[in-house]
């Protein structure tokens, strides 16, 4: 008995162990490019069941299993002898990425094309694709077709879209490498004219480019000549106004001096008139014949002072002329060597300056030249004895006094 139940317990072991075996080898868990297909049983659409992402067990006897790669193939394609709407041949390089749909409706009908045959799967996309291709180009120019390659793709891969469906494939992307033409050079010479219209507006840019930049330079240029000639023009009005300021400081000085040495002149005069006076009064009451003889000596001394004085000023002035005179013909050549560097500016400001300074100095000049005039006693000329007279002095024994008759004169 004991044998017994150990046999039952082992082969019990053993029953259980087969069957986890026979489970863990008939479940199965698709990889994540890959799907399953299931056929047999009752299960799925038309007894074909598919797995995508996840695990499922098989049923031994019952079920069998396989699996379908999901994987994108590169599907390279040639299409010659498209003739486009224009009637113009083109041959066409692309290339495409193609897969199984990883829907269960595409791996189901893909399961029934190509199951076991997955390597003809890029030539059956890229005959439908070259088939959409010539059906799309047929209606487009090969302006159409060269102008916008993105839209053209997109036009095939919508051609050729519902005819892979059906065979549960897609199309990820297509790209359009290569456009040729037949004659050759048909594209090369469509896009000359636009070549050439783009090469002008390039040349028309960069030459009104160069034309505002030689504006600017110019401009510039002008600019600065002008602020240049501002600045000389300034510099030269104040040069001018300065020299003609020193010119006319100069003048005035020599006259202000001879004006007030004039005046002193006369003061002095005027003093010596007075004492004059008063000696001759004075003397006058003493002796008449020595006040005469001293008022004649001091009339005669005033009057040397007086010429003195007046020839001393009218040297002075003549020299302050004389001066201002150089003065005003330096500044002028100066005016006349700024005029020749500042052309038509500097002629002005020359003939200005020799209009304003010229006049003024003269008349300012005959303005202080003082006028002489005689002062003192008045002298009466002696008068030129006859026989006559000088017959009745020795008659009446007595001789005219001159005092006297000037004092009658007076």
């Amino acid at each position: 008995m004991p044998t017994t139940g150990i046999l039952a317990v082992a082969a019990l072991v053993v029953v259980v162990v087969i069957v986890i075996a026979t489970v863990v080898s008939r479940y199965r868990i698709p990889k994540a490019n890959e799907a399953l297909v299931i056929t047999g049983g009752k299960g799925g659409d038309g007894g074909v069941k598919v797995v995508i992402g996840s695990g499922v067990f098989v049923v031994p006897f019952i079920q069998r299993s396989a699996s379908i790669s999901l994987d994108a193939t590169e599907v390279p394609m040639r299409v010659d002898e498209g003739v486009t709407s224009d009637k113009i041949k083109v041959t066409v390089d692309a290339v495409a990425l193609a897969k199984i749909d990883g829907t269960p409706e595409g791996v189901r009908a893909a399961a029934q094309r190509f199951l076991g045959r997955e390597t003809e799967v890029p030539g059956v996309v890229a005959t439908v694709l070259a088939g959409a291709l010539r059906g799309v180009v047929g209606n487009m120019t090969v302006e159409e077709v060269l102008a916008d390659r993105a839209k053209f793709a997109t036009e095939i891969k919508d051609e050729a879209a519902k005819a892979l469906s059906e065979s549960g494939l897609r199309i990820d992307t297509l790209q359009i490498n290569a456009i040729q033409s037949d004659p050759s050079d048909y594209i090369v010479n469509l896009g000359r004219p636009q070549a050439s219209a783009v090469r002008r507006q390039a040349e028309i840019a960069e030459a009104a480019n160069a034309q505002e930049s030689a504006k600017a330079q110019a401009d510039a240029r002008i600019a600065i000549a002008e602020a240049n000639k501002e600045a000389a023009l300034r510099e030269a009005q104040f040069k001018k106004e300065t020299d003609a300021a020193q010119a006319e400081a100069a003048a005035v000085g020599p006259k202000v001096a001879a004006s007030q040495a004039a005046e002193i002149t006369r003061a002095e005069q005027g003093n010596a008139e007075q004492t004059a006076t008063l000696t001759k009064l004075r003397l006058d009451s003493d002796v008449r014949a020595k006040a005469d003889a001293e008022l004649y000596a001091a009339q005669k001394d005033a009057d040397a002072k007086q010429y003195a004085a007046q020839k001393a000023a009218d040297a002075a002035l003549y020299a302050a002329e004389k001066d201002a005179a150089a003065r005003a013909v330096a500044v002028e050549r100066a005016a006349a060597a700024e005029r020749v560097r500042l052309e038509s500016v500097g002629t002005g400001m020359a003939n200005s300056l020799k209009s304003q300074a010229s006049p003024r100095l003269r008349r300012r000049a005959r303005l202080a030249r003082p006028t002489p005039r005689r002062s003192g006693p008045r002298v009466r000329p002696r008068q030129r004895r006859t026989r006559c007279s000088r017959r009745r002095t020795r008659s009446t024994g007595s001789r005219p006094s001159s005092t006297g008759s000037w004092l009658r004169s007076r």
